[in-house]
């Protein structure tokens, strides 16, 4: 098809379905969330089409450049939202996902051009399983959990999943040539894995994590076997649950802790059993050494990024194989997380005592923590005994800046805030300290 023409006819085909919703909106036939859900997923459906009607990635790329600008007319121009406005725009929360939608969606048709299944995949659960979880967990929700924009429900997650899971499985098994076993193993485990992404997403950004972690997760789940499948199945289950029964013991939220599943999850499924260690002693220690505040959630997301996303980095640098020892200012990130979170405590609980002594306390005791899970590492794979003295050196140094980093510029160290602005402020010196770390594996190993 002439790609002007094919153009014309998405653009055609989006305007009477917002048309249309308008439309039913005015009379009262739909809701608010209805018709938000039923646009959704009738852009879903139609470019569902693209791979048939566009055989290179600028008129998809086009097409979303004009999508976004339309979009941003009417919900910023007064003349242009008197026309366009009330279908995507009609929910309270505060969400960018109209912007989201044709923005990830052309990524995926980029990254996939030429294999539609791999296409279609992600675009299908983007389009069903997002919508009949958001819809179903507000007619049928009553088991809710908090979130970074307040309440989801469980039984809107399972919906995600049950529906993630045929829009994977029914398409690997009609039209590719994976096996029943392999089909059904990659089905559950993408759909239980980006059932995390959309509980953890907010304001609007579950069309981002679900069709592009859909996108990555296929690719790496069809080259494994029905054993590794099994595994990363069973891992991530167990992560879920073990979070989950955790609740009472810990000061994150519930998607908090789904987070930090998630997180454990890929840890284990990029670096192996050994990367995913450290973040579990950080998950297990932060209760003992920050006590008292059991059952209180008042850590969300954010907590989780601010202290995950920074040791991402080396296992990102594991896996791109760059030379250099990661695991040890993995662990050292860690490790100064693990210190300012005892320091902060003990810093609030004794407020007549010196913050010198305290630090060293709980440098003490965040090392103590780290260490012995690279000392089980270490022996593990027969580490001489010169690296392992090293390693743990390197360790120390590391949680020690990077907790004397966010010591000094931290404010309000004695009433420490959970905002958004202390997580950013602790995620940027756990990257300090690994760094030093780092750079004594680098001198001394």
């Amino acid at each position: 098809m002439n790609p002007f023409l094919g153009i014309a006819l998405v653009l055609a085909a989006l305007g009477v379905l917002i048309g249309t919703v308008k439309l039913a909106g005015r009379s009262g036939a739909l809701s608010a969330e209805w018709s938000r859900k039923l646009v959704h997923m009738g852009m879903g459906f139609v470019t569902l089409s693209f791979p048939w009607v566009f055989h290179a990635a600028w008129p998809v790329f086009l097409l979303c450049g004009l999508a976004v600008g339309s979009l941003a007319l009417v919900r910023w121009w007064s003349p242009a939202k008197a026309v366009g406005g009330g279908v995507l725009d009609g929910v309270k929360r505060r969400s960018f996902g109209e912007f989201y939608f044709p923005i990830s969606v052309s990524i995926i048709f980029a990254l996939t051009l030429g294999s539609p299944v791999r296409y279609a995949i992600p675009v299908l659960v983007l389009t069903l399983a997002d919508a009949v979880a958001a819809l179903v967990g507000t007619r049928y929700g009553q088991s809710p959990y908090t979130t970074k924009e307040g309440r989801k429900s469980w039984e809107g997650s399972l919906a995600f999943f049950l529906v993630g899971f045929f829009a994977v499985h029914v398409p690997l098994l009609l039209f590719t040539d994976i096996g029943r076993a392999e089909s059904l193993l990659i089905a559950m485990t993408l759909a239980l894995v980006v059932m995390l992404f959309e509980a953890i997403a907010w304001e609007g950004l579950d069309n981002v994590f679900i069709p592009l972690g859909t996108h990555f997760l296929l690719g790496m789940y069809l080259v494994l076997g029905v054993q590794a499948l099994v595994a990363r199945f069973l891992v991530t289950l167990g992560l879920v649950a073990f979070t989950m029964a955790w609740r009472k013991r810990t000061t994150l939220d519930d998607a908090g802790l789904l987070g930090a599943a998630l997180a454990g999850y890929a840890f284990y499924a990029l670096g192996g059993w050994a990367w995913l260690l450290p973040p579990m002693a950080f998950f297990l220690l932060f209760p003992v050494l920050n006590p008292g505040s059991h059952g209180v959630h008042h850590h969300d997301i954010n907590a989780v990024l601010g202290t995950a996303g920074p040791a991402v980095l080396w296992l990102i640098l594991h896996r791109l194989d760059v030379k250099g020892q990661h695991f040890v200012p993995f662990a050292a990130c860690y490790a100064a997380h693990l210190t300012i979170v005892a320091f902060t405590h003990r810093a609030w609980k004794h407020p007549d005592r010196g913050l010198p002594g305290l630090f060293g306390l709980s440098l003490l005791l965040g090392w103590l923590g780290l260490g012995t899970v690279v000392l089980i590492r270490d022996l593990a794979v027969r580490t001489p005994l010169a690296s392992l003295l090293a390693g743990q050196g390197a360790l120390l140094v590391g949680a020690a800046l990077g907790a004397l980093a966010f010591a000094t510029w931290q404010p309000g160290l004695r009433d420490c805030p959970a905002d958004g602005a202390r997580w950013t402020r602790q995620g940027l010196c756990g990257v300090l300290g690994s760094a030093a770390a780092y750079l004594g594996t680098v001198r001394w190993l």
